[in-house]
């Protein structure tokens, strides 16, 4: 068996990391009337290896100060997401079934995988080689702030922004407001 917590539902979560990171599990089984999981909070420093899991929702996730390396996966609706003074590592995998209400990710690189069904504002610093952003459906803005070297996937968005070099691919199906 999986070591870690497993419940119906979670309220709120608070990780506090002390320099060796995190590397446990959660996972909330049950599909309520709310959110499976309310809000996680990720401060301190090190590398978050956790895996965060879900067949329902989850409410918001913050992390501030450290790496992400981990999993948070949701079946339906994911976020805000929000990094701040960190990076996505290229084992970094963020999967929201339905809609991601929001990513951003400020002061580090994206070099992971971020997946979604439909998403609202994506805002990423950086994206490194490697690194992969696939939404199905619409999605209401994407913007990455410096360099994208990444791969980009998108049904349609109202607006695209690179303000770096892009040197990825980028693949929008649908239509494309502005860039």
């Amino acid at each position: 068996t999986l070591g870690g917590v497993e419940a119906n539902s979670f309220g709120n979560i608070a990780i506090k990391m002390n320099g060796s990171g995190f590397a446990g599990r959660f996972f909330a089984d049950g599909v309520g009337a709310g959110n499976s999981i309310g809000a996680l909070q990720v401060t301190g420093l090190g590398t978050f290896n956790g895996n965060i899991a879900t067949p329902g929702a989850i409410g918001s996730f913050t992390e501030t100060g450290s790496s992400f390396g981990g999993s948070l996966v949701s079946g339906e609706n994911l976020g805000p997401v929000t990094i701040t003074t960190g990076s996505v590592n290229a084992s970094g995998v963020i999967d929201a079934g339905m809609t991601l209400n929001g990513f951003t990710l400020t002061g580090g690189s994206f070099n992971g995988t971020l997946l979604a069904g439909r998403a609202a504002s994506i805002n990423l610093a950086s994206m490194g080689a490697g690194s992969l952003v696939n939404v199905s459906k619409d999605t209401s803005s994407f913007s990455v702030t410096g360099a994208d070297a990444g791969t980009v996937m998108l049904a349609a968005t109202s607006s695209f922004h690179v303000g770096g070099i892009l040197s990825s691919t980028v693949h929008i199906t649908g239509d494309l407001g502005s860039a």
